[in-house]
């Protein structure tokens, strides 16, 4: 997989990038997306977790099983799609993700491998999203930015809880421990939630290599400064910059129209 990739057409486009970081040896990032038309178009975003290069592999095969299923759903469906149909797809998608990946790990010498995922698809102006773990998903908008995912992890319930507020779980010892992911059990749960973009909306997918050292609310300063192209490789060096610790992705999907 490339390590910057740009992607469109004249009204849609995605810009993406990962990097190791400073401190892993193996990227267990990856990312995929698909333009299918002008106004349609999905992406996919995940982080792997297990020892060795056992993550890297997760994270693969959730990205490629949901890249072949969503290349037959929206290359092949020449149909009007419905909210309930792209739910369906998206939702399916995800459990034969968790699926190739549990059956994987029972396998010898991979046990304990998973990985996070976060999936956008943009039909016009009709947002879908979807995720299991700590990637996470934002939407930027001219004047704010507005995060839709909520995380799956330890210091979230925390926060939830008002045991510990958001500025202390940022800096909390175990903000990296996730509560759910894809391929830990032989189901998982999925979160959905469907949105309505405005004109000049952008949405934002990224990895916690990024989130642990540039929240959300800083990511608008960036789209103020930098142009959208520029935007998954500022960030990256951004998160390199401030420690590197952790594999970093981002993707930038823009240009909306109706």
């Amino acid at each position: 997989m490339e390590n910057f990739r740009i992607g469109g057409t004249e009204f849609l486009k995605i810009y993406a990038k990962t990097d190791v970081g400073r401190v892993r040896s193996i990227n267990q990032d990856c990312y995929d997306f698909c333009v299918v038309s002008e106004n349609l178009a999905w992406a996919v975003v995940c982080d792997g977790m297990g020892g060795e290069s056992f993550g890297e592999i997760a994270s693969n095969i959730a990205k490629n099983t949901i890249k072949e299923n969503f290349e037959n759903f929206f290359t092949t469906n020449k149909k009007d799609y419905t909210i309930d149909g792209i739910k369906k797809i998206i939702v399916e998608s995800v459990a034969k993700a968790n699926e190739n990946i549990f059956n994987k790990s029972k396998e010898e010498d991979f046990s304990n491998m998973g990985t996070t995922i976060v999936i956008a698809v943009v039909l016009k102006k009709s947002l879908h999203i979807a995720h299991v773990g700590d990637s996470r998903a934002y939407v930027i908008s001219a004047n704010k930015i507005r995060q839709l995912t909520s995380d799956h992890s330890f210091v979230q319930e925390m926060v939830k809880s008002g045991k510990i507020t958001p500025q202390e779980a940022r800096t909390s010892l175990q903000k990296n421990i996730i509560t759910r992911a894809l391929g830990v059990e032989s189901s998982v749960s999925v979160d959905y939630e469907n949105f309505t973009l405005n004109d000049g909306d952008r949405v934002f997918l990224c990895t916690d290599g990024l989130t642990n050292y540039i929240d959300g609310d800083d990511f608008f300063d960036y789209f103020l400064k930098y142009s959208e192209e520029s935007i998954p490789e500022v960030l990256v060096k951004g998160a390199n910059d401030l420690g590197g610790s952790d594999n970093v992705t981002v993707l930038l999907i823009s240009n909306f129209k109706s």
